[in-house]
């Protein structure tokens, strides 16, 4: 699916309260599917979206950048997967910060990243 279809699809869960899991594997996820996306994380409690899996999705490493920034600016996820994420360093060094800080987060799939393991120790430390 490319990222015009799935931001088409997000835009009309923005009216549905009801939405609770997204998971999405190996199509596009670029600038169209984040900003519809954006919407959805930031809802609170009680309709708040408490699963996110992106799976070996076409993701550029800004695109990751900034979904792991809408995630910071206040989200209610429980389990939260970017699997094959093309995450970069300091993109990485946010989404510690964000487990960190996150009061709801109890699942975290990061499978198929290349992460150093000096930045995967950091993880580690933060769980």
């Amino acid at each position: 699916m490319l990222d015009e279809s799935l931001a088409k699809l997000l835009k009309g869960m923005q009216s549905l309260d009801h939405v609770k899991a997204i998971i999405y594997k190996n199509n596009d996820f670029q600038q169209l599917s984040l900003s519809a996306l954006s919407p959805l994380l930031t809802r609170r409690k009680p309709n708040n979206l408490e699963e996110l899996r992106l799976v070996s999705c076409r993701i550029g490493g800004c695109i990751t950048h900034g979904l792991i920034e809408e995630l910071l600016n206040g989200s209610n996820i429980k389990k939260l997967g970017l699997v094959q994420a093309n995450m970069s360093s300091v993109s990485f060094k946010n989404l510690c910060l964000y487990v960190k800080k996150s009061r709801t987060l109890r699942e975290l799939d990061l499978s198929y990243n290349e992460v150093p393991m000096r930045l995967m120790s950091q993880m580690i430390e933060v769980i």
